[in-house]
This record gives C-alpha cells, sequence and structure tokens, in this order.
C-alpha cells in the first residue's frame, strides 16, 4: 500500500451510552433513525454510533468517560420541524432550548439525549431558502439575512432539454407568447397554427435544433431554444438561412428573477462554440423583455409593425 498516496478517511462520530435499549430506542422510535450495523456493544446508523460505556472505557484502558459537558452535539435536519417538537415534548424529552430561529433565520431545536449529549435538528437550507420564499424576501435579501450564495437560493440549473421531456416545449411554446395587460390569453390550441407550431414540430430533427431548459427543484420552470426556420413558414426573426432563431419562454411564477438571463446567455455561448456568426429573434415592441435581450447583445436592426427585428453578433 501506497501510504503517500493515501488519505485519511473521516467516517463518523462515536458516543457512548449507559444503557444500548434506552439509547436505540431514543435514537430508532423518537428521532427515527435506522440501523446500519449493530454489534451489540457498539451499534451504527450510519452517519454515527453510539457504544456502550462500559465496554468502550475497558477499549481505552479503563479512562474515565464523561456525559453532559455540552461541548459537543450531533446535527440533523428535519423540514417538518414543529411535528418533531410535538413529539419531544409527548416523550417528555429534556430541551437544551425549543424551537428558536438563528441568526442566520434557520430553525432549530436542541435537546439531550438520553446520556445528556446535545441533539441538534434544523429545517434543511433547502427548505430555509423555500420558507423564506414563501414570505416574498427577494434573492438578494435572503442572501443577506443566511449568507447563502445566490446560485444556491435560485436552486437553478441550465441544461438541455432531454428527448424524454420534449412535450413540455408546448407549454412553453404557449407560455412564449406576448399577452398585452387587459387582454384575453388565447386559447392554448393557437399554438398548432402553422407559423407559431413551425417552431417546435418534430424538434431535434434539424440539424441546427438547440435547446437548454431552466430546472428548479426538479421542475422545469423555462427554457430556450434555436431553429434556423428556412423552410416554406419562415420564423418571424428570420434573417438567412444560417442564422438560428430563439425562442425563450418562462412560465409566469418564474419571471422578473433572472433566470431568463442565465437562459440567453448560456444560449449564445454555446451558438459560439458551434461557430455560428449570428443569432436573431422577433420580439414585439411592447414586451419587456427588449431590455433584457439588448442588456445580452441584442440589436433592433429593423422594425416591423409592431415587432423588432433584433440581431446579436456573435464574432
Amino acid at each position: 500500500m501506497n501510504t503517500k498516496e493515501q488519505k485519511i478517511k473521516f467516517i463518523a462520530p462515536l458516543i457512548t451510552v449507559a444503557d444500548m435499549k434506552i439509547s436505540r430506542n431514543f435514537y430508532e422510535n423518537i428521532l427515527g433513525q435506522t440501523v446500519e450495523a449493530d454489534f451489540g456493544e457498539n451499534v451504527s446508523f450510519g452517519g454515527f454510533a453510539i457504544h456502550l460505556r462500559p465496554h468502550f472505557q475497558m477499549l481505552i484502558d479503563n479512562k474515565e468517560v464523561i456525559s453532559g459537558g455540552n461541548n459537543f452535539e450531533l446535527y440533523f435536519e428535519y423540514d417538518h420541524i414543529e411535528q418533531i417538537c410535538e413529539k419531544l415534548k409527548a416523550e417528555n424529552v429534556e430541551f437544551v432550548h425549543e424551537l428558536r430561529e438563528q441568526p442566520w433565520k434557520q430553525l432549530v431545536v436542541r435537546f439531550y439525549d438520553p446520556d445528556k449529549n446535545i441533539i441538534e435538528i434544523g429545517e434543511s437550507l433547502e427548505h430555509l431558502v423555500f420558507r423564506l420564499k414563501q414570505q416574498n424576501y427577494s434573492v438578494d435579501e435572503i442572501s443577506k439575512m443566511t449568507g447563502l450564495d445566490k446560485e444556491f437560493i435560485e436552486n437553478l440549473k441550465i441544461r438541455p432539454l432531454r428527448e424524454s421531456e420534449k412535450s413540455i416545449l408546448n407549454e412553453l411554446q404557449y407560455e412564449a407568447i406576448f399577452i398585452p395587460e387587459g387582454v384575453e390569453p388565447p386559447p392554448f390550441e393557437i399554438i398548432k397554427r402553422p407559423e407559431i407550431d413551425v417552431y417546435i414540430r418534430d424538434f431535434g430533427t434539424k440539424k441546427d435544433d438547440y435547446c437548454l431548459v431552466a430546472e428548479m427543484d426538479g421542475k422545469i420552470v423555462g427554457g430556450v431554444w434555436v431553429r434556423i426556420l428556412s423552410g416554406e413558414i419562415k420564423g418571424f426573426g428570420y434573417v438567412d438561412d444560417d442564422t438560428p432563431e430563439f425562442a425563450i419562454s418562462l412560465l409566469k411564477e418564474y419571471r422578473n428573477q433572472g433566470i431568463g438571463t442565465k437562459l440567453m446567455l448560456e444560449m449564445i455561448r454555446y451558438l459560439k462554440t458551434k461557430g455560428y456568426k449570428q443569432c436573431s429573434l422577433a420580439v414585439q415592441k411592447a414586451n419587456y423583455a427588449v431590455k433584457m435581450y439588448k442588456n445580452v447583445g441584442f440589436e433592433i436592426v429593423k422594425e416591423k409593425g409592431e415587432e423588432y427585428l433584433m440581431v446579436c453578433d456573435l464574432r
């Protein structure tokens, strides 16, 4: 074995217990932990282990073992933290403190196990972010309050559309339709019109087809896709047979959060790596997205009635 290449690997903390039966009941039945290995005097729960104190003392030459010094704790996470607090009270567990908000806004509770070791249960950071978003705090405000990175708060993934997900393009195409304020939304069937359907029909069969989606919490919340529409039915943003045309869409509840900008920038980066010289799009003049398109590099090259034709130079 080459010891120079091997790193010391941390496995798990171990705490000593006076009564294995009582402690197993506490961790298994009250805290809901699952035993992964049972060696009698030593029981592993995966992330930590408990060891019968007299046996452990024998292993360390009968040196003194002191519990209850309040200088060590085991940390767990559980999002429905109010429920676990009620369960702890019903089991007459001794609290270090009841449910409280930490300076970084996380909800936590601390209590003692049967051997006076401190146990902390806190809501996960993902749930903390979710809870603060439900209270209408912005990403910037949450980042400032919690110290968490903005990307973690946004919980946003930009990735290619998978083959099995192509049906989502129907919903995204509908959401891409600009509806001025006060105007009744059109029926969903409008996406079947030839001049709209051409953007998604048989998507992925043309060599220039490419789609990126924005995913949050496992849900697709938006997407950007490009095609070169040089056939009989051309796109609203058609420039020439070598210029891919953008389409972008976000579900209503995810707009105005910077997700569209991230999608656009990632698609522009992709098109540059593929050697395209430019890309285009068409947008209604009244659409608030015009400003965003300009910010990512698009310029107005032509006005067509109520629309702008915009082009981004990729060279």
